[in-house]
């Protein structure tokens, strides 16, 4: 099931900056992430509880996790679990 809303909805293709890179839809409640990358909260929250892999990605440090550990200063997690504990909490 797709987080965001399908592209044939739409008269025009939509802007690229409001389309999810997770399901390739129109961004449908979009949250960004502290590295500043938007996705649909829907995709974000099932591509996280995966552990952030994604279909043919091995074990190990996925490249989002890179960034938001370098957007956040380092390996400190504690910002970005507070940022998901609200990002689920809504």
């Amino acid at each position: 099931m797709r987080g965001g809303y399908d592209l044939n909805l739409f008269a025009s293709p939509p802007d690229s900056n409001f389309v999810c890179s997770v399901c390739h839809g129109v961004l449908k409640r979009p949250a960004r992430l502290p590295c500043s990358h938007i996705f649909c909260k829907k995709c974000i929250l099932q591509w996280l509880a995966r552990g952030g892999a994604g279909p043919g990605e091995g074990a190990g440090e996925s490249y989002l996790q890179r960034e938001t550990s370098a957007a956040l200063g380092g390996p400190d997690m504690a910002e970005f679990e507070s940022w998901l504990y609200c990002l689920v909490a809504v």
